[in-house]
């Protein structure tokens, strides 16, 4: 049995909505080419107005609690958790690998306590891979956020 959220609701819930999002996220990732498709009924990632081509939809995912999941990253700052993820990997009992992400600005990590917060009010605010990697149960956590696509090399 999973750990599911929402378990004791008698509504038509359906227990692997986040799984849906991060499969459909990490299919879309897949999928990601260097130009825009001509057919308008295939979806794409879309790139911020100051980046390349998009190539990760990173997300942050929502603990039962309704915090931010976190995990731990190798990092220069006191902040050594991440709550922003790019999904590399998927299987069809809804365990995912996710990569965190750190927040860059001004080409320095970012030591805000909130780094979600940073990413999404400052505009030159990019998003940098880590060298970790976490493996999840996305049946665990209760929602999802996706933030604005972005370029990550070597992604």
């Amino acid at each position: 049995m999973g750990c599911n959220c929402n378990n004791t609701h008698d509504s038509d819930y359906d227990a692997g909505c986040v799984c849906n999002v991060v499969s459909f996220i990490h299919e879309l990732q897949e999928c990601a080419s260097p130009t825009p498709s001509l057919y308008y009924d295939i979806p794409f990632l879309d790139s911020h107005y100051e980046t390349k081509i998009a190539n990760t939809r990173p997300f942050v995912l929502f603990t039962k609690s309704g915090n931010p999941f976190e995990a731990y990253v190798p990092s220069i700052t006191t902040n050594c958790k991440s709550s922003i993820f790019r999904v590399e990997n998927i299987d069809d009992s809804c365990y995912a690998v996710l990569q965190p992400l750190i927040v860059v600005t001004n080409r320095e990590e970012d030591a805000n306590p909130n780094p979600i917060c940073t990413y999404l009010t400052r505009p030159d605010a990019v998003l940098h891979a880590t060298s970790s990697y976490i493996t999840v149960d996305l049946t665990c956590f209760c929602g999802i956020q996706c933030l604005r696509d972005i370029y990550i090399p070597n992604c």
